[in-house]
């Protein structure tokens, strides 16, 4: 339902279907040479391919909703052809059985299956989106390991002295909130991501914008939970003036392999965020996503059962573990034979291993152990960068590390 219903812009400026879809080619290579420069080239964009649909550098948001490549899209969906920019979906669903794709899906093909009747023989459609998906800056305070600089401000820096600066030419604000003017009557669903939302002028900008126009959609974030505060402004008194407010929380761990992994996560503001939520807003349900991958393949665990014991995560609250793809060296599956045996033991021993079925699954389908030259360089990179130390933080790793 995604080409129907909603409008996706990444900070590179790109088009996207929806949040998980992909953009450009993201194939990479196993050769270790020059790792680096191989990051840097799978994100340049290549206008002619079939993954790229549209920038907001170049057009509207109103006519890339109905340029070629959307329509084509739309028809193929409609005859049940498979989509490339899809494929993460795919294979998340034959893993998981659950995808984005899914949930688009379950929340608008019964209550809007008239948008399907409204597409035109050429696959066009009435420029009406229900769902808002905009990220119009990279602005983010954290520099996880598993990001780059098209996604965090703060990692553009690091980016240019290791030599895999990515950075996009940055994006109009102006000019897609102008865009969006028409709009705010009409939308059911508005999703704020990054970079990071809370620190994000925009986000503002279309909050205040909603509350003008007496709209009361979904108001849904994916954030770091690092601050509650921007500017003066007090999120949770934000959120009071609407019906319903979903917080999607995306962490990698606690203490200090969390803090090695998400560089500029404080484990304890995170908790004293998570509580002040909790106690003003209590209604309110947390959904935590955790990405599992290479530098959590240890504690991810740990992390789950520290949050339930303390009741950190209530019974109300959700918890998804979903498994890293990109980039591909840093996969929980390029793990070497005897640490994937442990990992497995590990998963297989805990309380609440009921979770953690499709990550056993995965660690027996697949083996990417060639990529470990590849972690252990980009590896060794940042730590130097950043005077740290994995193998220190994270001893468990040191077959992959020594």
């Amino acid at each position: 339902m995604a080409p129907w219903v909603n409008i996706g812009i990444v900070p590179s400026g790109n088009f996207s279907l929806c949040c998980v879809s992909i953009q450009e080619d993201r194939d990479m290579s196993n050769k270790v040479e020059n790792p680096y420069e191989h990051q840097r080239k799978i994100f340049e964009v290549d206008t002619e391919d079939e993954l790229h649909i549209g920038s907001i550098h170049d057009n509207t948001l109103e006519e890339i909703w109905n340029n070629d490549k959307m329509k084509t899209i739309r028809l193929k969906m409609l005859k049940g052809e498979p989509i490339l920019n899809c494929e993460t979906c795919y294979y998340s669903e034959s893993i998981t059985g659950t995808s984005e794709r899914k949930r688009f899906e379950q929340k608008y093909f019964y209550s809007h299956k008239d948008k399907l009747s409204q597409t035109k023989p050429d696959g066009s459609i009435p420029f009406e989106p229900l769902e808002w998906d905009l990220r119009l800056t990279n602005t983010c305070n954290f520099k996880c390991r598993d990001c780059y600089s098209v996604l965090s401000s703060s990692w553009e820096e690091e980016s240019k002295r290791l030599n895999v600066d990515v950075s996009s030419p940055k994006i109009d604000e102006q000019k897609v909130l102008d865009e969006l003017e028409p709009l705010y009557s009409s939308v059911k669903e508005v999703y704020f991501a990054g970079g990071e939302p809370f620190i994000s002028d925009h986000h503002y900008h279309i909050i205040d914008k909603l509350l003008e126009n007496d709209a009361d959609p979904t108001i849904r974030y994916n954030t770091n939970l690092s601050t509650l505060t921007y500017k003066g402004r007090d999120l949770i008194e934000i959120w009071k003036n609407f019906t319903e407010v979903e917080l999607h929380v995306s962490f990698d761990g606690l203490g200090e392999r969390g803090e090695l992994i998400r560089k500029g996560f404080d484990s304890k503001r995170f908790i004293k965020n998570i509580q002040r939520i909790q106690k003003e807003l209590p209604n309110l349900v947390l959904h935590y996503n955790f990405v599992v991958y290479l530098l959590n393949a240890y504690h991810f665990m740990d992390a789950h059962e520290f949050m339930v014991d303390h009741k950190i995560l209530r019974t109300c609250d959700s918890i998804t573990f979903t498994l890293l793809q990109d980039p591909q060296y840093l996969r929980i599956t390029t793990l070497d034979s005897e640490s994937k045996k442990e990992v497995i033991e590990k998963i297989q021993n805990s309380k609440l291993k009921s979770h953690y079925d499709h990550i056993l699954r995965y660690l027996l389908k697949e083996d990417n152990s060639s990529f470990i030259p590849q972690f252990k360089f980009m590896t060794d990179g940042l730590d130097a960068i950043r005077n740290e130390s994995t193998l220190e933080t994270i001893p468990e790793l040191h077959r992959l590390l020594k």
